[in-house]
């Protein structure tokens, strides 16, 4: 697949880079430190079978005029399949709407905009990057005398295997891009323009020389093989002959985390829960189960620690969607601040897994295991991904409403917090009859975007104020309408009776625990655990009168995707659309903290 770039270079504010460089990932400071840091460098890619789909990657470079070496520190893309392949070459590469028409490149992505006073920051789409003059081609002729051909140093990260709330493991990684039919741009043609926030502030370290700083060194051309990884467990390679076996990958390097989002302590505020019961018949169990291999990593490690396994304890699934008012870190870095807010709406699949060990039968440490995750939020997404072994990805979150000049009724997404845009009013969670993915704009003919889940409420809608305060010492366990995912009679299998199903029920809707594994994608570097506990307070409940009914699609047959296989257990159950009757669905409003604990300490 043909793929074109753009690239420019612009001069830098050495001590505004050190002070960003704090807080952000370790290859913008490795490369600050090893003197790679000479210029600020833009690229922009495009895929030229479909335009629309666009990457644009904000780096340091060694040299303002010939660059060889690139780091990127942030990189916005318009794709969420880009978005996922490039973090795998060590690119943090995040969600954002992008423009270009004719020559005017135009980004908005999440930002916490610029302080005023002491007021707290709420995470907002703003327009963040404008660049004029961008040319990426295909035209124009091949100018021998231009020879840029940089590459880009990255490195790789993750939580360290036994101290995840503190450190991280790093190796680095190079991604090298073959480049040809290279064109020199007139740099009077082309000017960027970036807007202040408080974070990522991008105007703090493009160097100010007006609106429109002067841009240097700008080429083009095509990328080749670009569509395709040219990374081979975490090694670069270029198309072309056999080459000898790389040399072996250097030790992991042990670092301390210092995201600007801190430790991984959150709390969650105005939390709304829509949950769905999904009851399978034990035949499943074993499909299920593959969906939840992945925790199993360590029996192919050996050791002392592969006596045990974790299996999945129920063939009840649980499926919610969920609305977070306000998300905050409890233990950031500046410039954020303990009040500086974010929301979000999630869509999450839960199976309830249990360690089982080798030499006895009855399981232990009940644990909430997440297959699939779908969020609106792509910091969210990010730090999930990169930090808490949640393997999200970006959906919409739509309401069905009146649209247009002939005011049709027609699906339509809402924002973060719930609210259509230049909206005020927040629509109620239960308004939203659909979860669908974003366009993907590599697939043929820029399919529309693709249904994940549709909702449907009891006819007549659903009373909001009737919310009962879930008392726990008072739970009628004799009634259908007990305060928990999972109830007694979800637990067939002996391994998982008596005093495991005590432990996942004695605490309702007000704690658990959740077990997940990084990395969630192929980069090389050590899998571990990540243990959190999630406990909610103020928890009120309700069991509203009516059946609801659920219809899944599955996307893909990627055996990776767990909500594709889910489809699929479902699909061979006849049971893609569910109708839940009265007590097998729940709302709950809440608020909830997070934290993520060292797998030492469990």
């Amino acid at each position: 697949m043909p793929h074109s770039f753009w690239i420019a270079t612009m001069p830098l504010d050495s001590a505004r880079l050190h002070d960003h460089a704090r807080s952000a990932d370790f290859a913008l400071r490795e490369a600050i430190d090893a003197g790679r840091a000479g210029a600020l460098a833009v690229e922009i890619i495009r895929d030229d079978q479909a335009p629309e789909r666009l990457a644009l990657l904000l780096s340091v470079a060694d040299h303002i005029d010939s660059p060889t070496q690139f780091t990127c520190w942030l990189a916005y893309s318009n794709d969420p399949g880009w978005c996922n392949r490039f973090c795998t070459f060590g690119i943090p590469m995040l969600e954002a709407r992008i423009e270009l028409i004719d020559d005017y490149l135009k980004v908005h992505a999440a930002v916490y905009p610029t302080r005023l006073g002491l007021a707290p920051l709420v995470l907002s789409d703003q327009p963040v990057i404008e660049i004029h003059g961008v040319d990426p081609g295909p035209g124009g002729e091949s100018d021998l005398e231009s020879s840029l051909q940089p590459w880009y140093e990255q490195l790789l990260s993750s939580p360290d295997v036994a101290q995840q709330t503190r450190d991280v493991l790093t190796r680095p990684t190079t991604w090298k891009l073959q480049r040809n039919d290279l064109r020199s741009m007139a740099k009077r043609d082309s000017g960027i323009k970036v807007q202040a926030a408080a974070y990522p502030d991008l105007a703090a370290i493009i160097e100010a020389q007006g609106a429109a700083p002067a841009l240097s060194g700008l080429t083009a051309g095509r990328l080749v093989d670009s569509a395709q990884s040219i990374l081979v467990d975490g090694r670069s390679r270029m198309p072309g002959p056999p080459s000898p076996p790389p040399p072996p990958l250097p030790a992991p390097q042990r670092r301390t985390s210092d995201s600007v989002f801190g430790r991984p302590r959150f709390r969650f505020e105005d939390v709304e829960i829509v949950g769905f019961r999904v009851e399978l018949p034990e035949r499943t169990l074993p499909a299920l189960q593959e969906l939840a291999n992945g925790l199993n990593f360590h029996r192919d490690l050996g050791g002392s620690c592969a006596d045990f396994s974790y299996r999945v304890s129920t063939p009840t699934v649980v499926i919610e969607l969920l609305r977070y008012g306000k998300m905050r870190s409890l233990e950031p870095l500046a410039p954020l601040q303990s009040e500086d807010s974010m929301s979000q709406h999630e869509l999450i699949v839960r199976l309830l897994v249990g360690k089982v060990d080798d030499d006895g039968s009855q399981a232990r440490d009940a644990a909430q295991y997440v297959p699939a995750l779908f969020v609106d939020n792509p910091w969210s997404k990010f730090v999930g991904r990169e930090m808490q072994g949640f393997k999200k990805e970006i959906a919409e979150f739509c309401i069905e409403g009146l649209s247009g000049p002939d005011s049709q009724l027609a699906i339509q997404p809402v924002g973060r917090d719930g609210r259509l845009p230049g909206e005020k009013r927040i629509e109620a969670l239960t308004s939203i009859v659909q979860v669908r993915l974003p366009p993907r704009f590599g697939q043929v003919g820029n399919a529309p975007a693709s249904p994940l889940l549709d909702i449907q409420y009891p006819l007549g809608g659903i009373d909001d104020d009737r919310f009962d305060r879930v008392d726990i010492d008072a739970i009628l366990n004799s009634s259908v309408f007990t305060s928990s995912r999972w109830r007694q009679i979800d637990f067939n299998d002996t391994d998982f009776r008596r005093s495991f199903a005590r432990q996942a029920m004695k605490d309702g809707f007000h704690r658990y625990r959740s077990v997940q594994v990084t990395p969630v994608d192929s980069r090389n570097l050590p899998k571990t655990w990540i243990n959190g506990g999630f406990t909610l307070k103020d928890v009120q409940a309700q069991f509203p009168i009516g059946v609801a009914v659920l219809k899944l699609t599955e996307l893909s047959k990627d055996e990776d995707d767990g909500w594709s296989r889910l489809c699929q257990i479902l699909e061979g159950e006849d049971m893609l659309e569910i109708s839940l009757p009265t007590g097998d669905w729940y709302r709950l409003k809440c608020s909830m903290d997070l934290s993520i604990e060292n797998g030492l300490d469990w």
